[in-house]
């Protein structure tokens, strides 16, 4: 379940940030287009994703912990996302590699 909230939170914060008039937009993932010309839908599913993120993190952890755990998150990826997102080195195929592996680790080795 964490790397799932992991997941949620990468993708809210980027599309959160690619709202942004300022956000140098990387093409790689395609929908950074309709993401700025959309900016109230797109920032109304990056807000709901990440609120859909915090309460299963709470869900999963406990109300504090998971808050917490939250929010701990959503700094780490937003800065990874500021830093990597100009240089163009946030790749689909390299996030869905982490993706799949992270969730091998938590559901094949640590069940």
């Amino acid at each position: 379940m964490a790397s799932i909230i992991l997941f949620l939170v990468f993708i809210a914060f980027y599309v959160l940030c690619n709202t942004s008039k300022k956000a140098i937009l990387n093409p790689n993932f395609g929908f950074e287009g309709w993401l700025s010309k959309q900016h109230k839908t797109s920032k109304l599913l990056g807000l709901f994703i990440l609120v859909i993120s915090c309460l299963l993190s709470a869900f999963c952890f406990g109300l504090g912990t998971g808050v917490l755990y939250f929010f701990v998150v959503l700094m780490t990826l937003g800065s990874l996302i500021v830093l990597l997102n100009p240089i163009k080195l946030l790749k689909p195929a390299a996030i869905l590699a982490v993706f799949i592996i992270s969730l091998c680790f938590e559901f094949l080795i640590f069940n």
